[in-house]
């Protein structure tokens, strides 16, 4: 008899009563019998192991208890938790409590175990794969080698069995890859067929005929493959689920790799959110939906997540408790920077000085993989003491407050995180500057030290290729390092240096305070953001301004053809009157007038098409012009050619136009305007809240210079496009795309498809939604997206606030951090570039 035996049958009940739930007709002797079986086994365990019994006893009586209740065998219900209570402390695993006071992750690389049991039939999958590589051979010619191969390994990674909850947003993550790689050759492949169809070019029919075979076999060909991906993620997004509900493990796999921390656990609760949550789960044609049929699977997997994480953060109470929350993280943070330092020492194969690694255990391990230990324990080591220095905050601890924080300082320096260590070695100094009766001069001395080392920028620890810069830091603390000195700051402060000294210290902290803080500057995701036009729309425009050349071109030749026509009609009319009788009749001399009439108003309606046809080419010229300008202006942003991005944005977009024109003193910047005229053009919300807050980095950036304009200025310059960020106006856009989304969804393609006819047909404006806006609207809202970009922005204008340093305006940083937070909690969005900086 094994103890995997009686976790087996217990696992049998539990899937037994489930089907029970959904169905009351199953006969009910078959959970009996399997509660009377493993009630007999662990009998048997009762004189070898005391602990293993007492733990599958208070199972037993649980199991035992739910599953009279659902009976409605109440009484008996109740006589089986009280039995329960008896055993319950053998209910806590003192293997947990092991783990939780030693591992920083929770339940490392756990996965399900059985998820290859039921795996699809090889035969399926075979069959999926020829069908996936015929539709790559179709299209081997016409896409280019590297994009066929991307494809191929997309897919192979698509077929990866999901056995963690990160391998299961992976399945997702490649759904969305391979459906962006397939629409943009197909958007384009739309786009050209239909030009085709309206161009009047003369090329070789031939190739004519080649080329638009291509583009429909590209097109059907992609179209297959979205549609084989959808299947196989959905396949494999279904399997997980199922076996994540039926595995004694749940916690353990969703919540894997987690930090044990009040702030980790939450993270990773709302990243499940983000795709079991019934609002994710019910959206059609996204891929987080699950068909009707599975919608409660997906709630059920929420719900225990939910349960997990009040578990979780229950346990973590528990625990902190027995020795305070402050010392538990700090504990766990000494160990794991122990940890990093016996890395950093097997790098340079000092062996001799581990302490808590052994030498064989680690020894063949390669120096770059060695090196990425480092990092990664210098992280966690971060979190943990980030989680005890939020407690010494709360308990105006001033010597924790400042230990803890020249502790934080070191692991990111360990972790190549240079902007941030210098953030919080200044923070220490600041904080024992204020407090300096409270503080030794060996003390300050220390921080001191840790400032230095920091300050230059030099990585401990080479191993990653970081693109972080250092900013070079004025602030010089010289004092001179005496240990037997042990007298208050304040007092050797008097002695040695002079308010004077001590109030150009301060100073020079609060410049390098601010030149860190432009480094601190948040960026927002771009992948987030469309910030051109769509070619669909141009292409439209350019339609229908043709078709106005085209109606005008008609109406002039056809009041030319019928009103020439009536008038020599009317004239030979008159003609043969007077040759015959002399009188002409009264019909002749109307038609005359007639035809004079039609022929006058076919040239005047034809001259006013096509005039206005002229003029509606100008608005795609536009467009495309503005989208060159958008190019141009986010290369020389990525090149960090701040003075060239202020220049590509300050070219005209036509005679007399520009988004910007910042060259004088008197020049300004006007938001409304910029925001009015991106949005005439077809320029989404978030595209332009993403452009305005680049703006706004650039002019405080420090690295421009604009004639007659000092650095106040700018920085006035770069709140106001800061400001611009937060217009109703993008919020009223991003709403109004919303809205036509989710009406698009409920009339679906009779809609779209009348839509396209009218807009062939007529000569107004396209009312149809771009192809690319209704694919982004599948992973996010528009109003979502916009969200993420304006909480950037808000972040940005509280480092101003802070750097200000005003009572007013800290109080101001304070709420919009809340504000912020607030829109993070309740969309389960991330701002991605505030990982480090957010607190």
């Amino acid at each position: 008899m094994s103890i995997t035996q009686i976790e087996n049958i217990f696992l049998e009940i539990e899937n037994l009563i489930k089907l029970l739930l959904q169905d009351k007709t199953l006969n009910q002797p078959k959970i009996e019998q399997k509660i009377k079986e493993v009630k007999e086994l662990i009998d048997k365990l009762e004189e070898d192991d005391d602990d293993q019994y007492g733990l599958f006893r208070y199972k037993y009586h649980v199991t035992n208890a739910n599953y009279l209740s659902i009976i409605g065998e109440v009484d008996k219900a109740r006589k089986q938790e009280k039995l329960a209570m008896i055993f319950k402390k053998f209910s806590k695993d003192p293997k947990k409590i092991d783990t939780y006071n030693t591992e920083s992750r929770l339940f490392i690389e756990a996965t399900l175990s059985n998820i290859n049991q039921v795996s699809n039939p090889e035969k399926e999958s075979k069959d999926t794969q020829k069908t996936i590589e015929k539709e790559l051979g179709n299209i081997k010619n016409i896409l280019e080698g590297n994009v066929i191969e991307s494809i191929r390994e997309t897919f192979k990674k698509l077929n990866v069995i999901s056995k963690s909850f990160e391998d299961y947003k992976n399945i997702v993550m490649c759904e969305i890859i391979l459906h962006r790689v397939a629409d943009n050759p197909i958007n384009e492949s739309l786009i050209d067929l239909e030009t085709s169809q309206t161009s009047n070019t003369n090329n070789d029919n031939d190739q004519k005929s080649k080329t638009k075979e291509n583009k429909q076999q590209l097109i059907s060909s992609l179209n297959i493959l979205k549609l084989l991906a959808s299947k196989i993620a959905y396949s494999n997004r279904l399997a997980f689920i199922y076996h994540a509900l039926n595995s004694s493990n749940k916690k353990e796999i969703l919540f894997s790799n987690t930090v044990f921390t009040e702030e980790e656990i939450n993270k990773r609760f709302r990243d499940i959110a983000l795709y079991f949550h019934s609002d994710k789960t019910n959206r059609s044609n996204t891929p987080t939906w699950l068909q009707e049929k599975h919608q409660s699977l997906g709630i059920e997997l929420f719900n225990s997540a939910l349960e997990f994480k009040e578990s979780l953060l229950n346990d973590l109470e528990e625990i902190s408790q027995n020795e305070g929350y402050l010392t538990f993280h700090e504990k766990k943070a000494n160990n794991l920077w122990r940890i990093v330092a016996d890395y950093k020492n097997a790098v340079k194969g000092q062996w001799e000085e581990l302490k808590l690694l052994n030498k064989d255990d680690i020894k063949e391990i390669p120096s770059e993989k060695l090196k990425n230990f480092v990092v990664d324990n210098g992280i966690l080591a971060y979190q943990e003491y980030r989680a005890a220095c939020k407690v010494a905050d709360k308990t105006k601890q001033l010597k924790k407050q400042v230990q803890l924080r020249e502790n934080i300082a070191l692991c990111l320096y360990t972790a190549n995180k240079f902007v941030e260590a210098q953030l919080y070695a200044l923070a220490a100094i600041q904080l024992q500057l204020k407090n300096s009766q409270r503080v030794t001069q060996q003390e300050f001395i220390k921080t001191k030290n840790i400032f230095d080392k920091v300050k230059g920028g030099v990585p401990m620890n080479t191993t990653v290729n970081t693109k972080e810069t250092t900013t070079k830091l004025d602030t010089e603390i010289n004092l001179v390092d005496k240990p037997d000195n042990t007298m208050a700051l304040i007092k050797t402060v008097d002695q040695e240096i002079s308010i004077f000294d001590k109030k150009t210290i301060q100073d020079s902290i609060n410049n390098d305070m601010a030149k860190i803080s432009i480094g601190l500057m948040l960026k927002a995701d771009r992948s987030l953001v469309r910030y051109q036009a769509p070619k669909e729309v141009i292409l439209y425009a350019k339609n229908r301004a043709l078709k106005h050349k085209v109606a005008g071109g008609m109406a002039m030749g056809g009041g030319i053809t019928i009103g020439g026509s009536v008038s020599v009609a009317a004239c030979f009319n008159i003609y043969e009157a007077v040759a015959i009788i002399g009188v002409t009749s009264v019909g002749g001399p109307l038609a005359l007038i007639g035809g004079i009439f039609t022929l006058g108003l076919g040239i005047w309606a034809g001259v006013k098409l096509w005039k206005r046809g002229t003029l509606l080419f100008e608005e795609p010229e536009v467009r495309e012009k503005l989208n060159s300008i958008m190019i141009e202006t986010l290369k020389a942003y990525d090149e960090g050619e701040y003075q060239k991005f202020l220049e590509e944005l300050s070219v005209e977009f036509k005679t007399g136009a520009s988004i910007l024109k910042l060259k004088k003193r008197e020049d300004f910047i006007n938001t409304d305007y910029i925001i009015d005229t991106l949005l005439k053009y077809g320029f989404r919300s978030d595209g332009i809240a993403y452009l305005l807050n680049l703006l706004g980095e650039v002019l405080s950036s420090g690295k421009i210079k604009i004639e007659g304009k000092t650095t106040k200025n700018l920085k006035a310059l770069a709140t106001i496009a800061f400001d611009g960020v937060l217009s109703e106006k993008l919020e009223t856009e991003a709403k109004t795309l919303d809205n036509r989304i989710f009406e698009l969804r409920k009339k679906h393609n009779i809609r779209s498809a009348f839509n396209k006819f009218k807009d062939f047909v007529s000569l107004e404006e396209y009312s149809e939604i771009a192809q690319e806006y209704k694919d982004d609207s599948q992973e996010m809202p528009f109003q979502s997206r916009l969200e993420e970009i304006r909480n950037i922005t808000k972040i940005n204008r509280a480092i101003f606030d802070i750097l200000d340093a005003g009572k007013e305006e800290i109080e101001r940083a304070i709420n919009t951090i809340k504000e912020v937070q607030d829109s993070i909690d309740c969309n389960y969005q991330f701002v991605n570039a505030a990982k480090w900086r957010h607190e």
